[in-house]
């Protein structure tokens, strides 16, 4: 009897250490591809492309602002000046800071987020309803150094008022394998 029921928990650790080994390499495949993505792309400048019609921007690992292109500054209202050096929490409307530390910050370092939704605010003072895509960037030995971001204005989607709960969005991370 006793002899069954220690098989039965060696069986269960078993078990059990297979699940953390699958789970561990599923993590490094993500990290790995992850890297090389970042690894073929180097040239950030060339991402923030003024020729661009996506609203970009670069983080660093503590979410401050490196870098902005034109179509970014131009729905926010702000000057590059204004902006780089400025913690992105800062722009935004103070019950979604949560969201983004949590979501971007602090679960982000793994790999791609695949769409927070966030309200900013505006220079004028102005909220506007984004979309928020990111894909992490890694150094040579793996640390987690900057945050490339996609910003669409959904403005026109969403309602500002009393009806519109966090709950009604659901930020998820996109596992990259």
């Amino acid at each position: 009897m006793i002899i069954d029921a220690m098989e039965k928990r060696i069986l269960h650790e078993i078990k059990y250490i297979e699940n953390r080994v699958e789970e561990l390499a599923s993590f490094m495949r993500e990290y790995c591809h992850t890297l090389e993505v970042f690894q073929q792309n180097e040239a950030p400048l060339s991402w923030l492309s003024l020729n661009s019609t996506h609203k970009r921007q670069i983080l660093d690992e503590n979410g401050y602002l490196t870098a902005v292109n034109e179509p970014w500054l131009r729905i926010m209202g702000y000057k590059q000046e204004e902006v780089i050096g400025k913690w992105f929490g800062d722009l935004l409307y103070p019950p979604d800071i949560t969201v983004f530390t949590k979501e971007l910050l602090c679960n982000g370092k793994i790999g791609e987020v695949d769409v927070l939704v966030l309200r900013m605010k505006r220079n004028d003072g102005t909220l506007v309803g984004v979309t928020f895509k990111a894909i992490i960037g890694f150094d040579d030995y793996g640390i987690f150094r900057r945050i490339f971001c996609e910003v669409e204005d959904i403005t026109k989607f969403i309602r500002f008022d009393a009806s519109f709960q966090r709950t009604e969005v659901v930020p998820k991370i996109r596992t990259v394998k």
